[in-house]
């Protein structure tokens, strides 16, 4: 069963009046998975833990397909989902992404000094006018500058 209603990120939202689930429970939008586990069990969701659930559609909210983490387990599971961006493996899919590539280090260079136009690039290279426009930007294909660092600023690199 999947949620048609509002979400916050990738969290489906629901909207309860003051005490509605149970004595206390304050006003406004609440997780819509943490709703339906405290009327299904009556309790409140533990400190510190989270539902998500497994068949890792994330509107999915039936509640056979629950699984309660807490925050350490979830970034264990946003890992193996691949949803996790750690810089080791955005550089490797950059990598990956750039070997299957039609444009490597010098034709990208050559692209940002060209004084022709993107379609003539586009053609040129056999690719999409995008991309062209993306290198140019600086948005694919940017390299760090030599002793650009805080650690430079105001010195020497000897």
């Amino acid at each position: 069963m999947e949620w048609s209603g509002t979400y916050l990120g990738k969290t489906p939202m629901v909207y309860c009046p003051r005490e509605y689930i149970r004595p206390g429970n304050s006003q406004g939008r609440h997780s819509l998975r943490s709703v339906l586990y405290t009327l299904a069990t009556g309790e409140r969701l533990p400190a510190g833990k989270i539902i998500r659930p497994r068949c890792w559609n994330e509107r999915c909210v039936h509640e056979d397909h629950f699984q309660m983490l807490d925050r350490t387990e979830q970034s264990g599971e946003q890992s193996s989902r691949g949803e996790l961006q750690t810089t080791k493996a955005r550089i490797s899919r950059t990598l990956l992404l750039r070997s299957r590539s039609k444009i490597d280090r010098f034709k990208a260079d050559a692209i940002k000094a060209s004084t022709d136009s993107h379609e003539v690039e586009a053609a040129r290279y056999g690719v999409s006018v995008q991309t062209i426009t993306a290198i140019r930007r600086g948005d694919a294909w940017a390299e760090v500058l030599p002793a650009a660092s805080v650690f430079t600023w105001g010195g020497s690199l000897s």
